[in-house]
């Protein structure tokens, strides 16, 4: 199997981000289609959603732990660092508080190790995936989604294997680099999120700047974050039709 082919099949078995994206934003995403989703200029306007920093796990729980305290503090960050190891560590907190009380909160330890497991299907690096795996197969006994994650392991070492065996043979990279023009109409500080990665600089209000997306794959799953927790962009398909994108974020 040729080495786009590998990724590609890697990629779409992920497409679920849109869920956890959505999840965070706040609401369900549907899912993409390359045909009508992939323009090569969009205008977006803001998404609102919950940051876990509004909820009082303590007062919610029942419970006087002092690390509930700073529970949605770690939350909101490890989501805008895209460390999805951080949110599966959160989640197995919040389980344990959660057999204490026997209460849930308005976020709950299976949502938020679901996000987590979708964050390292996006991201594809092997160590965080088994780290998430392991942290969920202790929160859940959902063999379902337990067995997507092996799953997803056995495929990103499958992947890596062949990246290595590629640049060994000194092949050329199958597909050119595209380009992402972000224009920052609002007045926030606005970081993107590629792949599940973040991308600098940040773009200052009423600035454009250009990010070069590496990845050969299809799609590329994008995300623009603002000053505030409150507010999110996207998540945006680059289905690879274009090799410039243009993204206007408003207000």
């Amino acid at each position: 199997m040729k080495l786009f082919d590998l990724r590609t099949m890697s990629v779409l078995c992920t497409l679920c981000i849109c869920t956890a994206l959505a999840s965070i934003a706040g609401g369900d995403a549907p899912k993409p289609d390359p045909k009508s989703d992939d323009k090569q200029v969009v205008d977006s306007k803001p998404q609102k959603r919950t940051p876990a920093t509004s909820i009082n796990f303590n007062k919610e729980l029942n419970l006087p732990f002092a690390t509930l305290r700073t529970l949605g503090t770690r939350v909101e960050a490890a989501r805008r660092a895209c460390d999805p190891v951080a949110l599966a560590q959160s989640a197995s907190e919040l389980s344990v508080a959660e057999n204490v009380s026997e209460k849930k909160a308005s976020l709950t330890s299976l949502e938020l190790i679901k996000e987590s497991a979708q964050l390292a299907k996006v991201r594809n690096e092997v160590k965080e995936l088994q780290a998430v795996y392991n942290t969920q197969s202790q929160i859940t006994n959902d063999d379902v989604a337990l067995a997507d994650l092996k799953k997803q392991i056995g495929a990103s070492k499958n992947l890596a294997l062949q990246e290595t065996q590629s640049v060994r043979q000194n092949q050329e990279p199958a597909n050119q680099p595209r380009r992402l023009l972000l224009n920052n109409y609002t007045d926030q500080y606005i970081e993107i999120i590629i792949d599940g990665n973040p991308r600098f600089p940040i773009v200052q209000p009423g600035q454009s700047r250009y990010f070069m997306i590496e990845q050969r794959v299809s799609p590329v799953v994008v995300t623009a974050y603002g000053d505030e927790d409150t507010q999110s962009w996207g998540p945006r398909y680059l289905w690879g039709s274009y090799t410039i994108y243009t993204w206007n974020i408003q207000n």
